[in-house]
């Protein structure tokens, strides 16, 4: 069993993510209640930020932290997480037919991974997806052994038909189910990250999500092959799905943001769709682009071996991971402006 640390309360955890210097910074900061020994509910306003430091360090205190808003120093009250603390682990399988020949190297890595990191307290829960969209289980009330239970169970949707993949949609309702009152969390996607459904704005609005909840987001990928340009729409009487697949000859051309780079003077540049993908490619790799960029990762796991590797990056996440409690010095304090950063510390 490994060693736990645990703070004073669970913390209710609403932030807003950037990055500054060093540091990868996740902020929140709604007045919060708080119980003292007698029972006594007092109102004391706190501002929470989940910081991912760039190395494994030594157990970090609140005097390695400094935080300031507008250039005015915030009082560190305490600092939570890393190696050991509570941990909130979300998992989205994709179980659509483009996952079937990563699906066992896929189940036996996350096994392995949530038994090693994983107490029966920490909670995890499983979101499927392929044309539908299903909480399966959630480790916190059913226990661990559910959760493990269920990934062993797991297998590609065998219902006949051509379907689409609600990439998008899986990941948001992943998102929905996170409590967020553990000092460290993460959500981990198993999936090609091809949606079929074409939603406009998808992608951001869910990394917009993640970001304000400070829920990094890992994507594990058995590649990143050309998604296939499927489009589906579903029969309004019978739910039942109509999919093609391919680009007619007949689409317009699309036009680009960007002008010419030969000839500025140009203007925007018209090009054919099959230029550039498929819009389900377009769209996964803006996806993929803007993930990494705010503090999430994106990993191709091609082997066993390769899954593995992938989860002990995530490992390395989760210990770098803390949760660091102040207090505003005023009401105008707004979590977005504040800047974080780790001071010199000395290893023990």
């Amino acid at each position: 069993m490994r060693r736990r640390c645990t703070g004073r309360r669970r913390l209710r955890i609403l932030p807003a993510a950037l990055s500054f210097a060093l540091v990868l910074l996740f902020h929140g900061g709604p007045p919060a209640l708080a119980q003292d020994a007698f029972g006594e509910l007092i109102d004391v306003r706190s501002g929470f930020a989940r910081v991912i430091v760039k190395d494994e360090a030594a157990r970090l205190r609140a005097e390695n932290f400094e935080v300031t808003w507008k250039g005015e120093q915030q009082a560190v009250r305490e600092v939570l997480g890393g190696p050991g603390s509570a941990i909130e682990v979300g998992i989205a399988l994709d179980l659509s037919a483009s996952m079937h020949r990563s699906l066992e190297s896929m189940k036996s890595a996350l096994r392995e991974f949530l038994r090693a990191e994983l107490s029966a307290a920490d909670r995890v829960f499983i979101v499927s997806f392929s044309d539908r969209v299903e909480l399966l289980t959630d480790g916190l009330d059913a226990g661990l052994d559910s959760a493990l239970s269920s990934i062993a169970t797991l297998s590609i949707d065998p219902r006949p038909g051509v379907r689409p993949t609600r990439f998008f949609d899986g990941v948001d309702r992943a998102l929905s189910a996170f409590r967020n009152a553990s000092p460290r969390a993460v959500l981990l996607v198993a999936s090609d990250g091809c949606d079929s459904l074409r939603q406009d704005g998808a992608g951001d609005r869910i990394l917009n999500k993640a970001a304000k909840m400070a829920i990094p987001i890992v994507l594990i990928a058995p590649g990143r092959r050309e998604c296939r340009n499927t489009t589906c729409q579903q029969e309004a009487g019978s739910g039942e799905w109509t999919c093609s697949e391919g680009l007619s000859s007949t689409f317009p051309t699309v036009r680009l943001a960007e002008r010419d780079p030969a000839n500025p003077t140009r203007g925007p540049i018209d090009v054919p769709p099959n230029a550039l993908g498929s819009p389900a490619t377009i769209a996964r790799d803006k996806f993929v682009g803007r993930l990494k960029a705010g503090g999430g990762s994106f990993l191709t796991a091609r082997s066993d071996s390769e899954w593995l590797r992938g989860l002990d990056s995530v490992r390395s996440l989760l210990d770098r991971q803390w949760t660091v409690v102040f207090e505003p010095s005023s009401p105008a304090v707004q979590s977005t402006e504040v800047r974080i950063k780790v001071r010199d510390r000395a290893r023990p």
